[in-house]
């Protein structure tokens, strides 16, 4: 194995996440909540109101997993830095042997639980 030396606080590697059993490996990630917001302008087209609202937390990034693993999958909760979490969007892709990988955008979950219909 590697030796790893840190010469103060820094901290080195990926975010490790489990989804459905099955560990994977999160890099090149993107973390944000954008605002949503709602704008009103006067019938000669100035602006007259807006409104402002924090939208869900949303994570970008890149899964990398063997390919002898299950793709990671959509819809399914797992929790991440104290919130639970989903894929909601995923593509694969890939180009070293044994390795795939697959970009994705995550969703911060809000209810307690998923409801799938």
């Amino acid at each position: 194995m590697a030796q790893v030396v840190n010469d103060g606080t820094l901290v080195r590697g990926s975010i490790d996440l489990t989804i459905n059993s099955v560990p994977y490996v999160l890099l090149d990630y993107k973390r944000s909540a954008k605002a949503r917001s709602e704008e009103d302008y006067t019938s000669t087209g100035k602006p007259l109101a807006a409104s402002h609202v924090e939208g869900f937390e949303t994570i970008s990034g890149t899964i990398r997993a063997r390919s002898d693993q299950a793709a990671p999958p959509k819809f399914v909760s797992f929790s991440y830095d104290s919130k639970n979490w989903y894929i909601k969007d995923r593509e694969e892709g890939g180009s070293t042997s044994g390795i795939k990988s697959y970009t994705v955008e995550i969703q911060e979950q809000i209810a307690a639980s998923l409801t799938l219909t």
